[in-house]
């Protein structure tokens, strides 16, 4: 339910998408003797190709500045040169005269005689899309909306990240503005960041928005959603239930709502691919890249799975994490071998929350989890302390592990705590503890850390388990836990067969579907895929004649399940490439997963049977 007109114009204009029946907080700008920075972002209309951003200083002065762009986005953590995306970058002073700038790198600029009053301007060219990047780490112009993370618009001046950031958005009539910024109390379209850190983890979301919101814990939970159709009213409601269940659960889980507001940007389109879709967390927001098909035609399951994850991410990284994320290094994407820690924990407890929830069945919850291992490369003999420490560098599709793999261990790790202390502890003790003295006191820990941690919480022993799971690039010890757990352990001996792996697809104007990201190695770059190809048609035997399937029309779901699983007649695939037409074998590629699964045991008994419950409800 949107407050009334008048409400929302007095705290914001046009900014706030979704406005609440519950008042959003707002913040005072800075008193006029303190030290700020002022930020005017503009779209001039729908079909600018940049975005145009200024940038004032008030009572801050220095012989030389270096203003600096980040090489990365907290959340995403792969390199991305922010700074490589910046032009016509200049700067004068209060009296409108030009300063010197020296452009020393592609993220650092030198200005020399910078003072009070000093503006800097520069234009973004959108990022849609990187070969290492997530979607939502980057930025995008089109006619119907613009999307930009904090990093990919927003420089720092070095020495003062802590200053408080007001920003005013300038985007065309009739367009909305989802950020999960404050409003300024006194500034019409404008925004206030505490500092730097709060003002880069805050992406916005502008456009003709489809906006509603939830209230949740007496605060207001504000969707603002792109898609290529209005959501219907059953839809709509769907994902408002499903999402206030979610966050109900897992605040209520630690005791806490530690924000103001929180706004959800949801993007629906037609895409696929292994990272064509997916989402990023941030202090009090999260941005989502969704499938339309499935939302539009099938359940909400996905949606509500990516929601809880994101959600537990308002805890576990963004107030409780070890030293190499936060404070933040703008300028070197973090190494730490904690990310298994942060995104596979947090896997695993976004299927433990939905059966909290009451939004899934725990069987359902157990079969979600073991098909995590069933995933082409799931064991690529990396471990996934290797695997969290090269995040920067290689290609997103390649940590799947520390997220499925990452998710399994969690669940292991869950159940050797409950097994050791006769089901009287569980991780999420250690979850609990961890954020009432780490996160609630704004203290870190070290990485290595970790497991001693969770050990002083739980009264437990587990660095093997750790050195098995973590350390080491083996199979997962599942059929040594599995019994503890009450859990059977039934070895997979199926032959899955998989093709295009690697790539992620997009349906560009002219409705092709075009490869804007390729794996280095993968089955589709051994094909002799090149990034911007568009795919045409497949050529199949058929009784001994070829013919051709094209696949322009086909929706994202459809050609997500052909060309992931095609069938055993496909000889070729035919792609558009800079006006050509290329014919190119297809390869295809067996996989026996290594390991296999877990189903409930009928023959538990004792604790086992007790921890199970506890775990699965089942």
């Amino acid at each position: 339910m949107l407050l009334p007109r008048f409400f929302c114009a007095l705290i914001l204009g046009v900014v706030l998408a979704g406005c609440s029946n519950v008042p959003i907080p707002t913040r005072p700008i800075p008193p006029t003797t303190a030290s700020w920075i002022g930020w005017n972002v503009r779209l001039s209309d729908s079909t600018s190709p940049e975005f145009v951003v200024t940038a004032t200083l008030h009572n801050i002065a220095h012989d030389t500045i270096l203003f600096r762009f980040p090489n990365w986005a907290p959340g995403a953590y792969q390199r991305v040169e922010y700074g490589s995306y910046i032009t016509g970058f200049g700067a004068t002073s209060s009296a409108g005269n030009a300063l010197r700038v020296v452009r020393d790198s592609a993220s650092t600029f030198r200005v020399v005689g910078a003072g009070n009053g000093t503006v800097f301007r520069y234009a973004v060219q959108p990022i849609p899309s990187h070969p290492l990047s997530p979607f939502t780490a980057l930025s995008s112009i089109t006619t119907s909306y613009a999307f930009a993370n904090g990093t990919a618009l927003h420089g720092y001046v070095e020495g003062e990240e802590s200053v408080p950031q007001v920003i005013t958005y300038s985007f065309p009539k009739g367009w909305q503005i989802s950020t999960g910024l404050p409003p300024a109390d006194s500034l019409v379209n404008s925004v206030v960041a505490s500092d730097y850190d709060e003002l880069a983890d805050a992406p916005i979301l502008a456009g003709r928005l489809q906006e509603f919101d939830i209230t949740a814990g007496g605060k207001p939970h504000l969707f603002a959603v792109v898609a290529p159709e209005q959501l219907g009213n059953k839809k709509r409601e769907n994902l408002r239930n499903g999402t206030k269940q979610i966050v109900e659960a897992i605040s209520a889980f630690f005791g806490e709502m530690p924000y103001s507001h929180y706004a959800f940007q949801c993007l629906f389109m037609n895409r696929w691919g292994g990272e064509g879709y997916g989402a990023l967390e941030h202090r009090n927001s999260s941005t989502y890249l969704m499938p339309w098909d499935p939302f539009a035609d099938q359940s909400l399951d996905r949606m509500e799975e990516v929601i809880a994850h994101e959600y537990w991410h308002v805890w576990f990284p963004k107030r409780v994490h070890p030293h190499q994320l936060g404070p933040f290094d703008y300028q070197n994407p973090p190494a730490t071998s904690a990310l298994w820690f942060i995104e596979g924990v947090t896997e695993y407890y976004s299927q433990i929350m939905l059966v909290r929830a009451k939004r899934q069945p725990g069987k359902r919850a157990l079969w979600n989890l073991m098909h995590l291992l069933d995933e082409p490369g799931i064991y690529n003999g990396r471990s996934l302390e290797e695997l969290s420490r090269a995040a920067a560098t290689i290609p997103i599709a390649s940590l799947r592990p520390i997220y499925t793999r990452g998710a399994v261990t969690a669940m292991l790790l869950d159940g050797e705590i409950r097994a050791q202390t006769n089901n009287a502890r569980s991780l999420d003790d250690a979850m609990r503890w961890m954020n009432e003295t780490y996160g609630k006191t704004n203290k870190t820990f070290g990485e290595d850390q970790i497991i001693p941690l969770i050990e002083q919480a739980t009264g437990t022993r587990l660095q093997a388990l750790y050195n098995q799971c973590v350390a080491s690039a083996a199979p997962l010890p599942l059929a040594e836990i599995g019994p503890k757990i009450g859990l059977r352990f039934v070895p997979d001996h199926r032959f899955s067969v998989y093709a295009l792996q690697g790539i992620n697809l997009f349906l560009d104007s002219l409705h092709r579907w075009q490869i804007d990201s390729l794996a280095p190695g993968s089955i589709a770059d051994r094909m002799g895929l090149q990034l911007g190809d568009a795919i045409v048609s497949v050529s199949r035997t058929i009784a001994s004649a070829d013919s051709s399937m094209v696949l322009h029309n086909l929706s994202a779901t459809e050609l997500g399940s052909f060309i992931h699983f095609l069938p055993a007649n496909v000889t070729a695939l035919t792609v558009e490439r800079k006006g050509e037409m290329v014919r190119l074998p297809v390869l295809l590629q067996a996989v026996r997963p290594p390991v296999g699964l877990f189903e409930p045991d009928p023959d538990a008994t004792g604790v086992a049977l007790q921890i199970r419950e506890s775990m699965f409800g089942m």
